[in-house]
């Protein structure tokens, strides 16, 4: 009986699963530094910026 008691002590003292299916979890932001991308740099060259007076 004291085995059965420890043992759901234990189960009911630990967190509650998440059970939330589509939960990811979340990534680090790189390291280095965005504007460097050169998707971003093609994007600051493009001709898509309003003209400069």
């Amino acid at each position: 009986m004291r085995d059965l008691v420890r043992r759901a002590m234990e189960i009911l003292g630990s967190p509650a699963p998440d059970t939330f299916p589509g939960r990811k979890t979340q990534e680090t932001f790189p390291a280095e530094d965005p504007l460097e991308r050169p998707d971003i740099q093609n994007l600051i060259h493009s001709e898509l910026q309003p003209p400069k007076e």
